[in-house]
């Protein structure tokens, strides 16, 4: 392990507060863990795209209130559409001014859809590493829908359908410019894994990390789902499902916000929360017997399942990306049908409480932050 401290480049589209997913509450979970253990960190991001995705506005000023750097990169939306469309970065010059004067030992990419890959050419002293939180790698709509090998065409086509200009630079310059420059790919997943290797990326697996959570010895018979309120989550079909014909003795909690919060909202039997703080949220889940996450698309390595694990609290996962292996060891249970909910009917409470204590074991032994500064901290390691 390192003893010596180093200086950190991180290159994202979005940080926190301006942020739409957990790909930049990752970004900044490993950033303050990196800070705590002495390192110094640069963070480059895009309130521009901020503006784009969400429609409100962005940073008032560049300092920090941390002992972490931010670098707005784009305060215009009109970057980050060029980045879409052509995968060029605009204000690349400013960036390799901040490469100059920071001298990164380490320059890690995570997720540039909306900054563009130009910053892929940039050169660190040690390595360049780049994090799949998605399928932007192979996909132009970054999810990998058609779970297929595609060809350029077929991706076209898949664009112009869901209203998506084609991207087709891509093809020809993402991961050989990884390549050139020796970019070692993570994946947060084993399943992330397994498909770049069916496109000849190689990768390194390194699942995401959460803080310590509060854990209670009393439990309710309810599930929680914790995250954005959008149909690809699964959450519409879940709260239906216990709206009409829920399990005898269980409930439903939700929360978050999104397209379909009024929806939920109005459900009967169904606990809509709504957006609530850190505090807040550890306390709601820390009284459910499982997290739920019957997602239609193909997760990768999502925080809201390893948050529950911290406070060991099992969850309940569909059979789609990297969730099945996430409960492999009895962490949780993977549902091929919405319908097989009403198992939970069957289930005493020994066997809960059996699989709340695995839920706890595996953040504990492969997604708490310390196993996971080892394990980061080892990759960099083999390219010094």
């Amino acid at each position: 392990m390192f003893m010596e401290t180093l200086t950190f480049l991180m290159i994202t589209t979005f940080y926190p507060p301006l942020h739409i997913g957990g790909d930049a509450v990752s970004v900044r979970n490993l950033a303050t863990l990196l800070s705590e253990k002495g390192h110094e960190i640069h963070i480059i991001f895009s309130p521009g795209a901020y503006q784009l995705k969400s429609g409100s506005g962005g940073l008032n000023n560049d300092v920090a209130t941390s002992d972490i750097f931010l670098h707005p990169l784009h305060r215009s939306i009109i970057p980050p559409i060029w980045a879409y469309i052509t995968g060029r970065t605009m204000g690349i010059s400013k960036i390799e001014k901040t490469v100059r004067e920071v001298k990164p030992d380490v320059i890690h990419h995570h997720n540039i859809s909306l900054v563009g890959a130009d910053v892929l050419k940039l050169t660190p002293e040690i390595c360049s590493l780049y994090t799949a939180h998605d399928f932007w790698l192979i996909c132009p709509l970054n999810d990998w829908g058609c779970s297929n090998i595609c060809s350029p065409f077929k991706c076209s086509l898949c664009s112009i359908k869901r209203k998506r200009p084609p991207q087709i630079w891509r093809f020809k310059r993402l991961y050989k410019k990884m390549k050139m420059n020796n970019m070692v790919i993570i994946s947060p997943s084993m399943f992330y894994k397994d498909v770049f290797s069916r496109y000849g990326i190689e990768s390194v697996y390194l699942p995401n990390f959460v803080l310590p959570g509060i854990c209670a010895q009393r439990w309710e018979r309810s599930l929680i789902y914790v995250g954005v309120l959008e149909p690809h989550k699964g959450i519409k079909e879940v709260a239906e499902f216990f709206s009409e014909n829920a399990p005898d003795g269980w409930k439903l909690k939700i929360v978050g916000n999104g397209s379909l919060s009024h929806y939920l909202a109005s459900l009967k039997g169904v606990e809509y929360l709504g957006y609530l703080d850190g505090d807040t949220l550890r306390m709601e889940r820390a009284k459910s017997a499982f997290t739920i996450l019957l997602s239609k698309w193909n997760e990768n390595c999502p925080l809201s399942v390893l948050e529950g694990f911290s406070q060991g609290i099992p969850a309940i996962v569909s059979r789609r990306g990297g969730l099945p292996e996430l409960v492999a060891d009895g962490s949780g249970i993977a549902l091929n049908k919405l319908e097989e909910l009403k198992m939970l009917e069957n289930l005493d409470e020994e066997n809960i409480k059996k699989m709340r204590e695995k839920a706890y074991c595996a953040w504990k032994k492969k997604f708490s932050p310390d196993v996971h500064y080892d394990n980061y901290m080892k990759i960099i390691n083999s390219y010094k």
